[in-house]
């Protein structure tokens, strides 16, 4: 029901209705907020003194949904320390509000100024808060350099590594399976739910940004976005992948120039040396024959919209994969490409999350191709002007280049943004008339 205001004898705008109408409003709000102050405060209360009241339901969903008993455990235990460390600072902020929007509905002079005061006070918690480290784990965990990055050599975001290091954090008869953390200083004090990541940390199963280690892939298998091209790739090395040489051609023309194995290996890599892993027995660190480089220009182009024919040609040992590029389109969508020898040399001369910049020096026209992670919302343009992007070599970034020098720039550019943008500017605009305008002096009076 809408609030209403009726009018005196003399035209004034009697306001005493208005106001018990809003008042009312301002005391519905209080319910919710009450509701979910006693929810944190409850589940707060149960994780810390019956944890098993949320361990056994979570376990016991995720064991349904397929996981180990171990992984699920971990899982659920780590839920329980994230409801115990998170919920108090949630019902802090809960209370606050409730106690804010009482004193403005008693008219508090305190509540009027806390409200800018406690807007402020949020935002500066959002800083520290991602400023910081998680404060669940020591700073060992973050400052922890694994002696394996003495070994690579080259600048960060030029290449990748590939981890195929087995790993678990229970006793076995595998050497190599188990790790004794107290065997490593930094890692003494870390919790045994944060064990599992500091090994993959340790062997670089993941790529780290602390230690600008770019990984593979980083596919995360329970993230369910992903675009199914991304999926191809594990489906074929895991499934489809004849034996291991062809694993490692499809890695090191991924721009994998490290691969961390288990055991020593004579497929198409070289051994580098021994790597520390936290087991008694040593990984093994070998640089891929078959790398390549993070931009190159491809003078011959091949169309297919086949994921499986385009992952066979990549694994192939004798596909030039320097001089060719594979676009997922049908012939003639994009200009064909074909000729001997090389047709010129790219440069990337800067490199930001939401942009990159290349150089390219063409003999004859060709694809720049950027072997970074295809996506719709990445664009590009060539000496300022707007140019397709194709999807290339199953997932990565190619653009039609005329011969010449040219200057090439990607940029990041989210589908939505400018609509998404003019109605939250529209929006504001909105509010701010209703703020300074009383709509019912402009529209025609309610009856």
């Amino acid at each position: 029901m809408l609030c209403s205001s009726r009018s005196s004898p003399d035209g004034d705008w009697t306001r005493s209705g208005e106001a018990a109408c809003w008042q009312a409003r301002r005391n519905r709000a209080l319910l919710p907020l009450g509701f979910l102050l006693g929810c944190c405060l409850l589940i707060w209360t149960a994780a810390c003194v019956v944890p098993n009241l949320a361990l056994r339901p979570t376990e016991w969903a995720l064991l349904r949904q397929g996981r180990s008993a171990n992984e699920a455990s971990q899982m659920a235990q780590f839920l329980e320390s994230m409801l115990r460390l998170y919920l108090p600072g949630v019902a802090g902020f809960l209370l606050a509000g409730f106690l804010l929007l009482t004193g403005l509905i008693q008219n508090k002079h305190w509540a009027r100024i806390g409200v800018p005061i406690f807007a402020i006070l949020g935002m500066i918690q959002l800083v520290a808060a991602g400023f910081r480290a998680n404060p669940s784990v020591p700073p060992s965990f973050y400052d922890y350099v694994p002696p394996v990055v003495s070994r690579f050599e080259g600048s960060p975001g030029t290449y990748r590594v590939a981890s195929l290091t087995r790993f678990s954090t229970a006793p076995s008869s595998d050497l190599q399976g188990y790790v004794n953390f107290q065997s490593i200083p930094e890692a003494a004090a870390i919790p045994p739910i944060a064990q599992g990541v500091f090994r993959q940390k340790l062997v670089l199963a993941t790529g780290s940004m602390v230690q600008r280690v770019e990984g593979s892939l980083n596919l995360d298998f329970d993230d369910r976005s992903l675009p199914p091209f991304l999926y191809d790739v594990w489906i074929y090395i895991l499934r489809q992948a004849p034996d291991a040489l062809r694993i490692d051609c499809l890695l090191g023309r991924t721009n994998v120039k490290y691969v961390i194995r288990p055991a020593p290996d004579i497929s198409g890599a070289k051994l580098v040396s021994e790597i520390f892993n936290g087991s008694p027995q040593p990984s093994y660190l070998y640089e891929n024959l078959y790398f390549v480089p993070r931009a190159y220009v491809a003078g011959t182009s091949i169309f297919t919209t086949s994921p499986l024919e385009t992952l066979s040609q990549m694994a192939t040992p004798a596909f030039d994969a320097s001089e060719n590029v594979i676009l997922a389109a049908e012939p003639g969508g994009s200009p064909a490409v074909q000729g001997s020898g090389p047709a010129g040399r790219v440069e990337v001369t800067e490199r930001q999350p939401n942009r990159v910049t290349l150089t390219a020096h063409l003999s004859r026209p060709g694809y720049v191709v950027l072997l970074d992670r295809y996506d719709s919302n990445w664009h590009a343009r060539i000496d300022g002007r707007e140019v397709p992007v194709l999807r290339a070599n199953q997932l990565f970034r190619a653009v039609y280049t005329p011969a010449g020098r040219h200057a090439l720039r990607f940029y990041y550019r989210q589908s939505g943004l400018l609509a998404g943008a003019v109605i939250s500017a529209l929006t504001c605009l909105l509010l701010a008339s209703l703020y300074f305008f009383d709509p019912f002096k402009i529209l025609p009076r309610w009856r």
